[in-house]
């Protein structure tokens, strides 16, 4: 088999890579190793996710959930609770799991890439300054936002920079996360037993206009919930930065060549966690690789596919973020609330959405591979829905509307050699979609 190469050193980057080495490819990770650190948080499917591909050492950090709540419009309510890990030592975790998994990894960073007619070859710069050369029949771009761009963005959205200080606060309480929406932007904090706190303030690039410490000073007091859960702060160490922009990468795959994770697109914070994002692409990524290197006759279905699918959910996450931002209504005419206000109608323009159920053929994930098969695409599911409880939703349907009078559970079941309660639950969600016409 062709020698798949992977370039990054983060989640997108490993699961990719694992999924492919248990598929039967020679993979090879080329990545600078993260040196930096900061908190962010992990919903309960990123566990989901690490869990099923087996990465076990990154699975061990995150530990349990921690409370979370939330001010926003004015309303204070607790939600879900999400995981809260240190990206630096998720990284170092998820390295020595793509150890286990026999993956060999270079610590280097990717000076030059060049296509030589049949393969990929590469040249990479470790830190002493040795020369790593590779080759590639298959390249895999994941070295995250900051990735090199091959080809113009499709999408890009209102650029927010991330102000992150860490703290020593109140000690005591049970660990916890809080998010806030303040006039010039929102902030997400966290602060665990010991009193261990960091405080990230997301503001418009453009009120970047002081030193980073200076400004996340000036800012703190316009908060109200946080400080009183935090407490007076003692400052640990000086602000970083970061930016967080929603976009959409142009160039996302061809034949020899796919992005995954914040090289392909990145979401505004506000619409879930973006670690859920890039491991969940390393699950479309790899069946796409896949087909493309065994079934080259079905390119263009599996670039189809996997274009689709970053596009699709980049719209839903990009629509979710922005019905946070509208829902947020005392400041505006502040230019940051006003900006992240108006691109959901910016955004929304050109898309098609189904006004009733419909069957459709499209491409799905089956036994690693991508194939064609029919699905039912309904307002609520754009991308469409093939299962529901184990059942064929399509063959459920065409099941009913072949007799003139509706089928028992018992009858169905057996013609669709299900369990009846596998029908029973299919039938339910049918139910539940009012636009279906059975």
């Amino acid at each position: 088999m062709k020698q798949v190469v992977v370039m990054g050193a983060g989640p997108a980057a490993v699961v990719t890579a694992i999924i492919l080495k248990r598929m039967g490819y020679e993979v090879l990770v080329v990545g600078k190793a993260r040196r930096t650190t900061y908190l962010e948080g992990a919903s309960p499917r990123v566990a989901e996710g690490l869990a099923r591909v087996g990465c076990r050492q990154a699975l061990a950090l995150l530990g349990a959930r921690w409370q979370r709540g939330a001010a926003w419009g004015g309303e204070y309510r607790e939600i879900n609770g999400e995981h809260v890990i240190d990206r630096r030592s998720l990284d170092e975790a998820l390295l020595g799991d793509l150890a286990d998994a026999g993956v060999s990894f270079v610590d280097a960073r990717v000076l030059s890439l060049s296509w030589e007619g049949e393969h990929w070859q590469g040249t990479a710069e470790g830190d002493s300054g040795e020369s790593v050369k590779f080759k590639a029949g298959f390249l895999v771009e994941a070295r995250g936002r900051n990735a090199p761009k091959y080809a113009s963005d499709i999408y890009t959205g209102p650029l927010s920079i991330a102000l992150i200080g860490s703290f020593q606060g109140r000690a005591g309480g049970e660990p916890r996360t809080l998010t806030e929406a303040f006039e010039e932007g929102w902030a997400w904090a966290t602060i665990d037993s010991q009193g261990a706190c960091s405080l990230q303030l997301i503001i418009d690039h453009a009120c970047l206009d002081a030193p980073l410490n200076d400004l996340h000073e000036r800012l703190r007091p316009h908060l109200s919930l946080i400080p009183q859960q935090l407490g007076p702060l003692l400052p640990l160490g000086p602000v970083m930065s970061r930016g967080i922009q929603p976009v959409l990468r142009g160039g996302l795959i061809d034949r020899t060549f796919l992005r995954v994770g914040d090289a392909a697109y990145s979401c505004d914070p506000l619409s879930g966690h973006g670690m859920y994002e890039a491991i969940s692409g390393a699950f479309a990524a790899a069946p796409t690789i896949n087909t493309l290197l065994t079934r080259p006759d079905q390119e263009e279905l599996a670039c189809r596919f996997y274009r689709e699918r970053a596009q699709s959910l980049f719209h839903q996450r990009l629509d979710m973020a922005t019905e946070f931002y509208l829902g947020e209504t005392r400041w505006p005419e502040q230019t940051f609330w006003c900006n992240r206000q108006k691109t959901i109608n910016a955004v929304s323009q050109g898309l098609s959405a189904a006004s009733y159920a419909q069957v459709v053929s499209t491409p799905v994930v089956e036994d690693g591979l991508i194939v064609e098969r029919e699905v039912l695409v309904t307002m609520a599911h754009p991308r469409g829905v093939r299962f529901v409880a184990g059942v064929e939703v399509v063959s459920l349907l065409k099941a009913i509307r072949a007799e003139p009078i509706e089928p028992g559970v018992d009858s169905l079941a057996q013609r669709l050699s299900v369990a009846p309660k596998q029908i029973a639950a299919a039938l339910a969600w049918l139910q539940q979609e009012p636009e279906i016409v059975r």
